[in-house]
């Protein structure tokens, strides 16, 4: 039997009962539910996500700065870890806040203006996150199997063109957003309260569904496969039985061999972290938004708070450019090339070590 507020003035006149001696004594749940963080968690919570926010924008901050200052950009290999950088430090920047704040008020104080540009740019820093870190498997793939043609084609110029392509799709994969991203006022007749919410409203549940999918094939399972591929290709070929680029190694001493060989070794390990990373990171909030478009929606939004899910999400952000530090030496032929990500290593490295002791 649904409640209705007619039904519920009849039931309190038949009781003789306050509306909340009527509501305590047959423990009536709220008929809007907002999902909550338990009082005793949020404090935990808000101080590792003030943690985690400011380590990733100090952390990619400070990567964007670096790799300018010292005209890193000539690279295509840092020219995309720039873009990473901008990206996860627009994920930082306007999805931890909206996050935190959504957990510590009941109702959405920024307008309908704000409703639609934070989850638009949501969805643009993520996509781009994730397309960027495909390009830079796809490069590095390049780099390290067809050497040769990526000196003669492989320019800064074709790295530009690939990271506008990328920008250009992440804003194409958000813009669903301006659309169904509304403002709405809920009345709980039962407690008798208002909630304004900040929501996704679609014409239909078909067609939720269908962007939900596109956007985990889009932004999740093809880049996780896309890297998968690429970097074990790469790390067949590093760990094999022939050497890479044999016709470079012959103008270089033995000493000078082993040394990259070693560095390439290290980074292929980095590979596989990063690819680790990223699923153990994306899996959990994609499966999630699967299931409450597919599955019971009130069931995991009960025993699964969003706050478990982006956590995961918001952490990755910081450790993107450390790994991927590592991972652009698997190109390098030279010890000068390898050098160019000393400082960068030596400033993430220390913070990253407190953020794993929390």
């Amino acid at each position: 039997m649904n409640l209705t507020s007619h039904l519920l003035d009849l039931m309190l006149k038949a009781s003789n009962l306050s509306r909340w001696q009527f509501i305590q004594d047959f423990s009536i749940p709220p008929l809007i539910s907002i999902p909550r963080l338990p009082s005793s968690l949020l404090p935990v919570f808000g101080l590792l996500y003030v943690l985690i926010f400011g380590l990733a924008v100090v952390g990619n901050g400070a990567v964007l700065v670096i790799l300018c200052r010292r005209k890193a950009l000539e690279s295509p290999s840092t020219f995309f870890i720039c873009s990473l950088a901008l990206s996860d430090l627009l994920i930082s920047i306007v999805c931890v806040p909206a996050t935190l704040l959504q957990h510590f008020f009941t109702n959405w104080l920024a307008g309908d203006f704000l409703c639609k540009l934070i989850p638009f740019l949501q969805v643009t820093a993520i996509s781009t996150s994730m397309l960027t870190m495909t390009c830079i498997a796809v490069e590095r793939f390049q780099g390290i199997l067809y050497p040769l043609h990526v000196r003669n084609s492989y320019f800064l110029c074709h790295a530009f063109k690939m990271l506008v392509t990328v920008w250009i799709v992440a804003l194409a994969i958000a813009a669903p957003m301006w659309f169904v991203q509304k403002v709405e006022v809920k009345y709980d007749f039962l407690f008798d309260v208002h909630h304004t919410c900040c929501l996704e409203v679609w014409p239909n549940q078909q067609q939720r569904r269908v962007y939900t999918t596109c956007l985990c094939v889009l932004v999740f399972l093809a880049p996780l496969a896309t890297m998968a591929i690429l970097y074990w290709k790469i790390m067949r070929e590093l760990w094999g039985n022939h050497k890479v680029h044999d016709i470079m190694f012959q103008t270089l001493p033995g000493s000078e061999i082993n040394k990259i060989t070693r560095r390439k070794k290290r980074a292929i390990r980095m590979m596989a972290t990063v690819v680790l990373l990223f699923a153990a990171c994306w899996a959990p909030f994609h499966l999630v938004s699967l299931l409450l478009d597919y599955g019971n929606k009130q069931l995991l939004v009960s025993f699964l708070p969003a706050t478990f899910v982006n956590l995961p999400i918001f952490f990755s952000g910081n450790k993107k450019p450390t790994c991927y530090s590592f991972v652009c030496q698997a190109a390098a032929v030279l010890p000068e090339q390898i050098n160019i990500f000393s400082l960068q290593i030596l400033f993430f490295f220390y913070p990253f070590f407190l953020l794993h002791l929390l």
